[in-house]
C-alpha cells in the first residue's frame, strides 16, 4: 500500500492545466483568472454620501448644536447641488453626490429636521471633516490592479468586475469531466430490480459531485463487464472529455476489467495501486489518447472518498486552482473511538457541531461500511483517524470537509 499523499502526487502528474478562454463575465464564476485585471475607472467615480442625512460644512458644527438652513434635497442619481454656503445644509440620501464644497455628512439620526414651516435642521453634535463621505477611488483607483492572475472568480469578484465595466474576462476554461460505470450487476434508477441486480448510484453521485465543484459533468453511461465495450466507451469519451472517472473494476477480481482495459489503452503510463486508506483502497490511473482516466472503487462510499482525495484535486488542477484539497478543521471526539493498526488512515463518516463550551466536536455515525451510502449523505465531514489504536473522548482529530456541505 502507498500513502495517500504519494497516490495523489501520481494522479496529479497526469494532469495538465487547461487552456485560457475569453468568457462573458456572468459565465466566469468558479473559474481562475489567467491574467491581472487592471481598472480603467475610479470606484466610487464621485464623492457620495455613506448615509441618509445632511451635507454641510464641518466648521459650522465646531461649537456643537447648530441650526442650519436646508436649501435642497439630493437623491442617488440626481445631479449634484452647487452653491452651498456657510450656515446651510443639503438633505442627502445614501449614494447621492456630495456638493463639491461640502466636507461632511451628518447622519439623519443625529439631527432634528423640521420641514413643516421653515426648512431647517438642528444638528445636535460636532461633525468632523470627511464624516460619512465616500471618496473618489476609495475602493478602486483608476490604473490599479483589481485582481491578480490565479484568483478564483467568486460572486463578489463578479460584482467588483461589473462595477469597473468589465464585460468579459480571460479565464482557464471549465473542465469537461466524464463518468463511466461498469458492472453486470448494475441497472439504472428507472429500471425494475431483478434477482442479483442493484441500481447504479455511483454515476449519479459522481456527476453531481463534479458539477458541485464547478466542472461540466458528462454522463458516459453504464457498460457491462465487456472489455471491448469498455474500450470503445473510453476511446469515444476521450474525444470529448478532459478527464474521465470510471467506477468499479479496478480491484484484483476476475471481473475487474477496467484496470485491464486501462492498461491496454495507456501502455506503460497505467498504474494500479492500493492506497493506505479505508475506504477507498483500490485506485487506477492512466491515459486514453491524451485524456487522463482515474479508476475509482465500485463500493459507493469508497468511490466518493476516492473522488474527494484524488478526483476533486485533479479537476481543480485542470482548471488552474492553486488549492488541492477542500477545507478541513480540528475538532474533538465526543466519544472513545477504537480501531486496530492496519497500515491505513481511516476516513470515518462524522457529524460535527459546536458544543456547549463553544468547541467544535464530532461523533462518528453508525454504519461505516463502504457500501452504506445513507451515512455518507447524513455526514457533515470525514474524521481522519490515523493508523493506531484510535482516539479517547476529548482528543483532537482533523475533519475533512465536503465541498457541497456547510462547515457547521
Amino acid at each position: 500500500m502507498i500513502p495517500i499523499e504519494e497516490a495523489r502526487s501520481l494522479v496529479l502528474e497526469n494532469i495538465s492545466v487547461l487552456e485560457t478562454v475569453t468568457l462573458n463575465l456572468h459565465d466566469s464564476c468558479g473559474l481562475v483568472l489567467s491574467n491581472d485585471v487592471i481598472s480603467e475607472v475610479n470606484v466610487p467615480p464621485f464623492r457620495n454620501s455613506a448615509m441618509d442625512g445632511f451635507a454641510l460644512f464641518s466648521e459650522d458644527t465646531v461649537d456643537g448644536e447648530v441650526q442650519l438652513e436646508v436649501v435642497a434635497s439630493v437623491f442617488a442619481g440626481d445631479s449634484p447641488y452647487s452653491g452651498l454656503r456657510r450656515g446651510q445644509a443639503v438633505r442627502i440620501m445614501t449614494g447621492a453626490v456630495v456638493p463639491h464644497n461640502a466636507d461632511a455628512v451628518v447622519m439623519q439620526e443625529l439631527t432634528d429636521f423640521d420641514g413643516t414651516v421653515k426648512e431647517t435642521v438642528l444638528v445636535k453634535d460636532v461633525v468632523a471633516k470627511n464624516t460619512n463621505i465616500r471618496d473618489i477611488g476609495e475602493d478602486i483607483l483608476d490604473g490599479s490592479t483589481v485582481f491578480e492572475s490565479g484568483e478564483v472568480v467568486s460572486p463578489a469578484h463578479i460584482g467588483v468586475l461589473a462595477s469597473i465595466g468589465c464585460e468579459s474576462v480571460r479565464v482557464i476554461r471549465r473542465a469537461n469531466v466524464g463518468v463511466l460505470s461498469t458492472g453486470n450487476e448494475l441497472i439504472s434508477e428507472a429500471e425494475s430490480l431483478g434477482d442479483c441486480l442493484i441500481r447504479d448510484s455511483n454515476r449519479p453521485t459522481l456527476l453531481a459531485a463534479i458539477n458541485s465543484i464547478g466542472a461540466n459533468a458528462i454522463d458516459l453511461g453504464h457498460v457491462r463487464d465487456d472489455e471491448l465495450l469498455i474500450e470503445k466507451v473510453l476511446i469515444d469519451g476521450a474525444a470529448k472529455c478532459d478527464l474521465i472517472f470510471t467506477s468499479g473494476g479496478v480491484s484484483v477480481g476476475d471481473a475487474d476489467l477496467e484496470a485491464k482495459v486501462l492498461k491496454k489503452l495507456s501502455g506503460n503510463s497505467a498504474i494500479s495501486m492500493s492506497v493506505a486508506v479505508k475506504p477507498g483502497k483500490p485506485l487506477a490511473i492512466g491515459k486514453v489518447v491524451h485524456t487522463p482516466v482515474i479508476g475509482l472503487p465500485g463500493n459507493p462510499v469508497a468511490a466518493m472518498v476516492s473522488f474527494l482525495l484524488f478526483g476533486a484535486p485533479a479537476i481543480r488542477k485542470l482548471m488552474g486552482q492553486k488549492f488541492v484539497l477542500g477545507g478541513s478543521l480540528s475538532a474533538i471526539s465526543s466519544e472513545d473511538i477504537t480501531r486496530s493498526k492496519d497500515g491505513k488512515v481511516h476516513l470515518d463518516r462524522a457529524f460535527h457541531y459546536v458544543n456547549a463550551s463553544g468547541r467544535i466536536e464530532f461523533k462518528l455515525l453508525k454504519g461505516q461500511g463502504s457500501h452504506l451510502m445513507k451515512t455518507m449523505a447524513k455526514a457533515t465531514s470525514l474524521a481522519v483517524i490515523v493508523d493506531g489504536e484510535g482516539l479517547r473522548s476529548g482528543e483532537e482529530a482533523q475533519l475533512m470537509l465536503f465541498p457541497w456541505r456547510a462547515v457547521i
